[in-house]
């Protein structure tokens, strides 16, 4: 007579917890859909865990990408398509605003093929900065054109967290300085690497 009562008390306990477990919490898929290098919507604000760069637009740039994977503790991954990604902006920031891609937190990047997927600097910074606890695998693409004048890897900058990389090519990244002049492709300080 009162199995509906318990049924209902079941139903009501399960969407409790459904819905008090943090949506920041779940690892993500990101499917980067656009090539140009913006921000996203909410960055700076509340992260919604929807990668686009106008609420509403559906566009979803590589730099958005990684500023809502940034806002996760779990390896997210972000998918990139077929071509060229030109990242603008310059050096010295650290909050992925322009310049270098700032990753901070666990991260799989994954592209076409070490042809068809790069991502380059307009010229002024480097490409990639990992945190010093992040691990990132970077799979199926290209790394360029990085420069920098004074600091070490113009490529990719890993400050101490645990790097993968597998069918990427590291290409033409330099550092234009005599006293800093460590990994033009990549610099690895400490943590498991390449």
């Amino acid at each position: 007579m009162f199995n509906w009562l318990k049924n209902f008390k079941n139903i009501c306990v399960f969407s409790v917890l459904i819905i008090s477990f943090p949506l920041s919490a779940l690892a993500k898929e990101f499917i980067v859909n656009n090539t140009t290098d913006q921000a996203d919507a909410n960055f700076g604000g509340v992260f919604d865990g929807v990668c686009e760069t106008v609420i509403g637009n559906g566009a979803c740039t590589l730099r958005a990408a990684i500023q809502e994977a940034n806002d996760t503790s779990e390896k997210d991954t972000i998918t990139l398509p077929e071509g060229e990604i030109i990242l603008i902006g310059n050096s010295g920031d650290d909050n992925n605003l322009g310049g270098d891609l700032d990753i901070v937190e666990d991260l799989l990047l994954r592209g076409v093929s070490g042809r068809k997927t790069i991502i380059k600097s307009s010229g002024s910074d480097r490409v990639i900065h990992m945190g010093n606890s992040s691990s990132v695998e970077i799979y199926d693409l290209s790394i360029r054109d990085g420069r920098l004048q004074d600091d070490n890897g113009a490529g990719i900058f890993n400050a101490g967290g645990s790097l993968t990389i597998k069918n990427c090519m590291i290409l033409n990244n330099i550092n234009q300085s005599i006293s800093f002049s460590n990994g033009g492709g990549i610099f690895h300080r400490g943590g498991p690497g390449p």
